[in-house]
């Protein structure tokens, strides 16, 4: 992660006590953001938790998350996803990027041939 990147500023300075009980913030990999539709964010989520219960991983914080997202009147999201050695998190603020809406933390393993030809045709991935 890029030393004082503003995501990183960001995440330091919003991230929940759940996040930070499973994520090794000194070596965060992959730290992104994006703003979504907060109609597509549930339908990704939705997918994403069918994804990790076919494989049979841990997941925490996407119920509280969920229910948060189904109270939110917000048209929009903002998302900081990334992951450290053993988990993966998305962490949801509101479009102003002040509010936690709520974080899902998987715990990452490596996926056999079988699952992720399984996520291609669930999310309609063509490509090899």
């Amino acid at each position: 992660m890029t030393e004082n990147s503003p995501d990183e500023m960001l995440l330091d300075a919003l991230a929940p006590d759940l996040l930070r009980q499973y994520i090794d913030f000194k070596n965060i990999n992959g730290l992104f953001s994006r703003g979504n539709a907060t109609g597509r964010a549930k339908e990704e989520i939705d997918i994403h938790l069918s994804c990790v219960k076919n494989m049979g991983a841990e997941v925490v914080g996407s119920v509280s998350l969920k229910e948060n997202l189904s109270l939110y009147q917000g048209s929009y999201v903002y998302i900081l996803a990334g992951y450290d050695r053993n988990y993966g998190f998305e962490l949801y603020l509101n479009n102003k990027q002040t509010e936690v809406l709520g974080v899902m933390i998987v715990r990452l393993r490596k996926k056999s041939e079988s699952e992720i030809q399984w996520e291609k045709e669930r999310l309609g991935i063509k490509y090899p």
